[in-house]
């Protein structure tokens, strides 16, 4: 009688998901040697980010228990950063994020695990953590303040 061996279905999976997100890592530290690719001046885009932060900020004044978006804050304060050649310690992103420090630390933990920031030592400081946006969160941002910048 010959016998068949059967492969486990789930080590198949378990091992396509391995490979899948070898792939994710690889891709993720190739795109940190890509550009970013934006049709308008930095200039241009800091000022339709200023504008859009302003108009948001004007907003929580008006309810300010109702219109939180720490994640997206926390990004966009990155990216006017990036642009103007500034660093983002994590308890500054945290007052950023116009939450709580517990709720900020938790959105950066999860922009962290998505791939949109990273963080460093800081290099005069060890205590400090510096935030920086990967390619994947300035493209995502950048994306963003182009098409805002189209509409005004």
């Amino acid at each position: 009688m010959l016998m068949h061996t059967i492969e486990d279905p789930w080590a198949r999976v378990s091992n396509v998901l391995a490979i899948l997100n070898d792939e994710v890592d690889r891709l993720r530290h190739h795109s940190a040697s890509i550009p970013v690719f934006s049709p308008l001046t930095d200039d241009r885009l800091i000022s339709v980010a200023k504008q859009y932060l302003e108009i948001r900020r004007q907003r929580c004044e008006e309810v300010p228990d109702l219109f939180q978006d720490p994640a997206w804050d926390i990004l966009i304060d990155l990216f006017l950063s990036n642009l103007n050649g500034k660093r983002v310690s994590v308890s500054s992103a945290c007052i950023a994020s116009c939450a709580p420090p517990t709720t900020a630390l938790r959105y950066i933990g999860h922009l962290q695990e998505r791939g949109f920031i990273d963080s460093s030592c800081d290099k005069q400081d060890g205590r400090l953590r510096i935030l920086n946006l990967t390619p994947m969160g300035q493209d995502l941002v950048a994306r963003f303040m182009v098409r805002l910048a189209r509409m005004m």
